[in-house]
């Protein structure tokens, strides 16, 4: 996994660590007040958030060693850039069909987006530089033999 990787995996997960971070605020602040049957929705999104934040930095210590939680990083990375372009893009078409532009969801899908970019990028750079030299270097196997 390359240095500059790393370092856009680690600020892409603080950017999505205060995401939720902001999140649990607007849920204790604001949302009782405005709209208090979405609670218990943006309470799911900020836990999903945090999770997703501690399995990118378990992927930061821990992945040459655990190919499921590159695996799972990989996937769920997948998911968090479908999350964010799915916001992103809905936040538009609503805002062309005259309702609400909520910038916030823009904000937090690029966000997203990026973190699972990210993501899938040291997932994968993981994943490669997991495999042994020896296994590289390694003749085929001859089908004569």
């Amino acid at each position: 996994m390359s240095k500059l990787s790393r370092i856009s995996l680690w600020c892409a997960s603080l950017a999505t660590a205060g995401v939720a971070l902001w999140l649990f605020w607007v849920i204790a602040t604001v949302l009782p007040a405005r709209d208090p049957a979405h609670v218990p929705l943006w309470r799911v999104v900020a836990l999903c958030l945090l999770a997703y934040v501690g399995l990118s930095w378990a992927l930061l210590v821990w992945g040459t060693r655990m190919a499921w939680l590159r695996w799972l990083v990989l996937v769920l990375s997948v998911a968090a850039i479908g999350s964010g372009l799915y916001g992103i893009v809905g936040m538009f078409l609503r805002a062309q069909r005259g309702g609400d532009f909520e910038g916030y969801v823009v904000l937090m899908g690029l966000i997203l987006c990026a973190h699972g970019v990210a993501a899938v990028v040291c997932a994968m750079l993981t994943g490669r530089s997991a495999q042994p030299a020896s296994a590289a270097l390694a003749a085929p196997p001859n089908p004569m033999a």
